[in-house]
C-alpha cells in the first residue's frame, strides 16, 4: 500500500505541475509582443512555466522508481486530462463530447496499465 501512495504522489505531482506549467508558457506567450530573448528573460511567467516543468520532469524520475518505464510513463496521460480542465477555467475553452470521450478512454487506459502491475 505505501508503494500505491508514493506512486499516486509522484504521479499527481508530476502531470500537474507540467500542465500548469504549459498553462503558465502560454501566458507568457500571450503577453509577449514578439518572440525575444529579452521578452522572455523578462517574463515571469516563463520562469514559472520552466520551473514547474523542470519540477515535472523531476518528479517523473521519481515515479520511473515505482514503476516500469512501460506502465508508468502512459500514466503521465493524466497530463491531458489536467490540461482540459485547466484550459475550461483559465482560458475559458469549451469541454467537448470528444474531449470528454478523451478524458474517459485515458481513465480506461491508466486502469488497465495499473492492473497490469509494473510496479518496481
Amino acid at each position: 500500500m505505501e508503494n500505491f501512495f508514493a506512486i499516486a504522489f509522484w504521479l499527481l505531482v508530476s502531470t500537474l505541475s507540467g500542465s500548469i506549467g504549459a498553462i503558465y508558457l502560454k501566458k507568457a506567450m500571450n503577453k509577449m509582443p514578439s518572440f525575444t530573448l529579452k521578452n522572455i528573460a523578462t517574463s515571469v511567467d516563463f520562469y514559472i512555466g520552466a520551473f514547474l516543468y523542470i519540477l515535472s520532469a523531476q518528479t517523473n524520475i521519481q515515479l520511473y522508481k515505482h514503476l516500469d518505464y512501460s506502465i508508468g510513463f502512459p500514466m503521465t496521460s493524466i497530463g491531458y486530462i489536467w490540461t482540459i480542465l485547466i484550459s475550461y477555467f483559465v482560458f475559458k475553452e469549451k469541454i467537448t463530447k470528444e474531449k470528454i470521450l478523451a478524458i474517459i478512454l485515458i481513465v480506461i487506459g491508466i486502469a488497465f496499465l495499473g492492473s497490469a502491475g509494473g510496479v518496481s
